[in-house]
């Protein structure tokens, strides 16, 4: 039992650890080392019992230093990437409706993103080019409007842009997910990229609008691309 104040004794303490913090983490680590399996087990039966307040915690432990984390986090994946994939597939097999939630919650959130990650791993299934980026999405957007290419109708409740090849990927023609490719076209009920599918552009333009406003589409869609070219 200590002889003297306890607020005084921890003020020296702290002190101390202030003034000499090399000589306080090498102590530290000198008792973890000698009483390192007492350490673990206490940790993993706190971990237990105040698993909610453990959470707590570390989220807003990472919230507060986001980048600092995902540091860590790659470096030990980089020198542990066995271990890594083995604590993943567990995760998965343990917790299928969770991961279903979290990928269907990602796609929401950053649609764009998986949609050009998509049509350039459909590019890459048949050896094209795929280089389209999101950035050059977001360009093409703001270039019509947030319109589709085709019929000018806006992106709006029933209605999404779709990211469409105008030469089709199927077509031997198709030079891949380039800039120079792609366009977006409303996605709904008879929305024309639900038309357009694997149709060559002209014959679907010829049927859907007549021979003389397909021409007029097409010529537009043409010159944008030749300015991309230019570009």
């Amino acid at each position: 039992m200590l002889s003297r104040c306890k607020i005084c004794e921890n003020g020296r303490k702290k002190e101390w650890l202030d003034t000499h913090p090399e000589r306080a983490k090498k102590n530290r680590h000198n008792q973890y080392i000698k009483h390192r399996d007492e350490v673990l087990e206490y940790s993993r039966n706190y971990q237990r019992t105040h698993r909610s307040e453990v959470n707590e915690r570390a989220r807003k432990r990472y919230q507060a230093n986001p980048d600092k984390f995902r540091k860590i986090q790659q470096h030990y994946v980089a020198k542990n990437p066995q271990t890594w994939e083995e604590t993943v597939r567990r995760y998965k097999q343990a917790h299928p409706d969770k991961i279903k939630q979290a990928q269907a919650k990602f796609s929401r959130v950053h649609r764009d993103r998986v949609n050009t990650k998509e049509s350039r791993k459909r590019a890459r299934k048949r050896r094209l080019a795929d280089t389209f980026t999101e950035q050059e999405w977001q360009d093409r957007l703001s270039y019509f409007g947030n319109c589709c290419a085709v019929c000018g109708r806006p992106a709006d409740i029933g209605y999404k842009l779709a990211m469409d090849h105008w030469i089709p990927l199927s077509s031997a023609e198709c030079p891949g997910t380039i800039a120079t490719n792609i366009v977006p076209l409303c996605h709904g009920e008879r929305g024309c990229n639900n038309s357009k599918l694997n149709h060559d552009a002209v014959s679907w333009l010829e049927n859907k609008f007549g021979k003389q406003k397909a021409q007029e589409i097409f010529a537009r869609i043409t010159a944008y691309f030749e300015r991309l070219k230019g570009d």
